[in-house]
């Protein structure tokens, strides 16, 4: 069978399982699975990333540049300057669905406005409290400070795994 069957076949299998994201390196079958990945709504990983910020002018190239973010990473600085998101509500549920709603529309803004952004990055550890709700609403994976320190316990305290991976 040759190659591109092979390819297709297997990730036709992949894809009828319980897969909730593909991390694909850039090759010849990346638009055969960005495609597929499509029909499943499935994210991928290498795409133009949205950096969703309190305020942008504080993101500039510079600053960007110094955590390893230029011009060859494909990404958008979304600001939240004008939204009102500094809540004054103290109870802790209250305040989380007051950010939501100002977080939602604001995402679901910076994906009208730049369609090809595949992944949300929070800037701020203030907008963490909104991550599910902006993940439902735009059926994006969301990237906080929670996602960061569980990435970082993860490496720290490694588990065995057995069975395939």
């Amino acid at each position: 069978m040759p190659v591109n069957q092979t390819i297709t076949a297997v990730v036709s299998q992949m894809l009828h399982h319980t897969i909730c994201c593909i991390q694909n390196g850039i090759d010849a079958q990346e638009t055969f699975w960005h495609i597929r990945c499509q029909e499943k709504q499935i994210p991928i990983f290498n795409k133009k990333v949205g950096i969703m910020t309190v305020d942008a002018q504080f993101l500039s190239p510079e600053s960007l540049r110094c955590v390893g973010i230029d011009e060859s990473v494909p990404h958008v600085v979304y600001g939240l300057e004008n939204s009102g998101l500094f809540v004054k509500e103290t109870d802790p549920d209250k305040r989380r669905v007051a950010l939501e709603n100002i977080l939602v529309p604001a995402a679901e803004a910076m994906i009208r406005e730049n369609p090809d952004v595949a992944a949300i990055v929070y800037e701020c550890t203030l907008l963490a409290p909104t991550s599910a709700a902006v993940q439902k609403a735009t059926g994006l994976p969301v990237f906080d400070v929670i996602t960061l320190i569980k990435w970082a316990f993860s490496a720290v305290v490694q588990k065995k795994y057995d069975g395939y991976v």
